[in-house]
């Protein structure tokens, strides 16, 4: 959508005379959260993760890169940006894991995490080991859990995984349990995801009342969690979302 990627224009006074300036990265996105549920940035989180205020969101919950080397975006885990997180978070802090670097990961992010939760579907085409026994869980870490929360009520997690889906995003998280893990945040605060994908955070959060906020480098991944979330706070399917259709239906869940 032509709206989400353009700068909005901010008004400022010099000497008398008012100009209009383009809006940061981290303006934008705090903007579009608060004004319409959500908001995608096509860009590299890292300038805007700096931008942005202390406790500017209620939760940061991501899927961020493991550092197993899938591919070159997932070379090494992101681990010094934990602190930037855990600032820009008023709570809970949410980030998946890969099992294979599990002892890596508890040994390397600085805080350690408070909790580590375990989801673990009930079946999985991955084909990971290590000494003839395969991986079939993702570690969770997570700082912060409040202890009052509509998120899950035990440890390990038994969501299934979400399959082949329409945008062709292999990594893609399944809704229900992005869904479950906004619970960390409050009834109706916003979440921010700085590696969001195919936007199933963004999915979960406003399925569960919350609003979300996302940045992803990937064009064609912004794209999918744009044309995701209008379908989700609309009364169109994604599919009449790709094919414009969705402002021909502007009610709303």
């Amino acid at each position: 959508r032509q709206e989400d990627r353009r700068a909005s224009p901010a008004t400022r006074h010099h000497g008398g005379s008012m100009t209009t300036e383009p809006l940061t990265k981290a303006a934008r996105l705090a903007i579009g959260v608060a004004e319409k549920r959500w908001h995608v940035e096509e860009a590299d989180c890292r300038p805007i993760l700096r931008e942005l205020d202390d406790a500017s969101f209620d939760a940061v919950i991501s899927d961020w890169p493991y550092g197993v080397d899938i591919a070159e975006w997932d070379k090494a885990a992101p681990y010094e940006q934990l602190p930037e997180f855990l600032r820009i978070a008023r709570g809970a802090v949410v980030l998946f894991g890969a099992a294979p670097r599990l002892r890596v990961d508890l040994a390397t992010l600085n805080p350690a995490p408070d909790r580590v939760l375990m989801w673990a579907p009930a079946f999985t085409l991955a084909h990971t080991q290590s000494s003839g026994v395969f991986y079939r869980y993702h570690p969770i870490y997570c700082w912060r859990i409040p202890k009052k929360h509509e998120g899950p009520k035990h440890d390990v997690l038994r969501h299934n995984t979400m399959g082949r889906n329409e945008w062709n995003h292999s990594c893609t998280k399944p809704e229900k349990l992005m869904a479950d893990l906004a619970g960390f945040a409050p009834l109706g605060g916003t979440i921010l995801d700085p590696y969001c994908g195919s936007g199933s955070t963004l999915v979960g959060a406003l399925r569960r009342g919350r609003r979300g906020g996302g940045i992803e480098l990937d064009a064609a991944h912004a794209a999918t969690s744009r044309a995701r979330c209008e379908a989700e706070t609309s009364l169109v399917t994604m599919r009449s979302v790709n094919l414009g259709q969705s402002a021909l239906f502007p009610g709303t869940k």
